[in-house]
């Protein structure tokens, strides 16, 4: 018992009190340090409370952060779904418009090379119509030909017989069948043309997608390790509050630091998502105004 009377004197002149003071004095000094280490030890409790608050915030919000990226992945591949939808109703419409636009072309440019450039822009009704009764007239013609032939007992040398008249027509024929082939076989190509554009555009937006799925789950992978973390860090804190106090009050202020850290990182990631669909909805307008382009230049064959 004397040692230790005679330790704890020594240690109360190291902490600063007098050798001489009697043992109320000691009593009183060391009474005094206990309600100061107290004091202390409430102080490093609401701090530490208030730290795990913060903390909890946090990764609150970092949770929210990656929820939102969650959505806007999600959002994007409905809008991709919903392009791809209308890609094809395009690519129809093209197809569509090109063969009409074509077709009707191919019609304006035979009937102005045959001198029929006054019924080149009328309704294909009209110029089915006016090309029925030219061949009804023109069969007729040759009827009467035929039967002045026939009747004719005498040699007419320079007119055409039968057989010319339908060599003549016969060829008339088959060139205008070749024409219409070259046509056909130019509107064919212009359409795949436009198919592999616009296979492409998909393509390309198929892509973006898969970066942004990898991007999304290099976030999530950074969450869990940042969970994991948090709660290591929460099993170990205690037993580092009973060793050094004010070392665990830095090694939570440096924790949250790179805790804030992260959550900047990830505002980055969410900033350049959010521009990523800003541009999805661009290419969306666009693809509206080139549709809206295609419908009113099928209103503009339907009148021709």
């Amino acid at each position: 018992a004397a040692n230790v009377y005679s330790q704890i004197s020594q240690r109360l002149v190291e902490d600063g009190l007098q050798p001489e003071s009697s043992d109320v004095e000691k009593l009183l000094f060391l009474w005094k340090s206990y309600l100061h280490l107290e004091e202390e030890l409430q102080e490093a409790r609401s701090l530490q409370d208030k730290l795990k608050e913060t903390q909890a915030e946090e990764m609150k919000e970092v949770e929210n952060y990656v929820e939102h990226i969650r959505q806007l992945s999600d959002e994007r591949e409905a809008l991709i779904h919903e392009l791809e939808t209308e890609n094809e109703a395009l690519k129809l419409q093209v197809i569509s418009l090109e063969h009409e636009g074509n077709a009707q072309a191919e019609i304006t440019e035979m009937l102005t090379e045959q001198g029929l450039a006054e019924i080149s822009h009328a309704m294909q009704s009209e110029q089915i119509a006016y090309l029925l009764m030219e061949r009804a007239r023109l069969l007729h013609e040759v009827e009467e030909h035929k039967n002045d032939i026939c009747s004719d007992t005498a040699n007419s040398g320079g007119h055409p017989s039968e057989e010319e008249f339908k060599s003549i027509l016969e060829k008339e024929r088959k060139e205008f069948e070749e024409e219409l082939k070259q046509q056909r076989d130019s509107a064919k190509m212009i359409s795949e043309q436009l198919k592999h554009e616009h296979e492409e555009e998909i393509t390309a937006l198929m892509d973006e997608n898969s970066k942004l799925e990898e991007d999304l789950q290099k976030t999530e992978m950074m969450v869990s390790q940042l969970k994991a973390e948090l709660s290591k860090y929460t099993e170990g804190e205690s037993m580092a509050a009973h060793l050094n106090p004010s070392l665990k009050t830095n090694s939570e202020e440096e924790r949250r630091k790179q805790l804030v850290h992260e959550r900047n990182e990830l505002d980055k990631e969410q900033e350049e998502l959010e521009k990523d669909m800003e541009e999805i909805e661009k290419d969306r307008a666009d693809f509206q105004v080139e549709r809206k382009q295609f419908e009113q230049e099928k209103v503009v064959f339907e009148l021709k």
